[in-house]
């Protein structure tokens, strides 16, 4: 894919796996990209790079982002870390030892 002259939005790009693929557009000739992060702080500093404000589960923040990036045409959008305390099962299974119907995460 050429990404001479393009302008990205990168999720999650204050860090990990969105910082990575940031560097990785710059390097390749990307002429903007738009580095959302809950933290734009954070975001690496360049001429390129706008950092701006960014909360996937805020609809109000994915419009004001929206209309702050009107010319991106290519998204990346990054998985959110898994929670350092993922639950032991998934979330409606019954504990072992119970049935469904007593399972504080089911409902009948």
């Amino acid at each position: 894919m050429d990404i001479n002259a393009r302008t990205a939005i990168v999720t999650g790009a204050n860090r990990g796996l969105g910082r990575a693929l940031v560097d990785a557009l710059l390097d390749r000739g990307a002429q903007r990209i738009y580095a959302a992060a809950r933290n734009p702080q954070a975001v690496r500093t360049d001429d390129r790079i706008t950092a701006v404000t960014l909360d996937v589960t805020d609809r109000a923040s994915i419009d004001s982002f929206a209309a702050a990036a009107p010319d991106a045409d290519l998204l990346i959008n990054t998985p959110e870390r898994r929670p350092s305390n993922p639950p032991s099962r998934p979330i409606g299974m019954a504990s072992p030892g119970s049935s469904p119907s007593t399972s504080p995460a089911c409902t009948t």
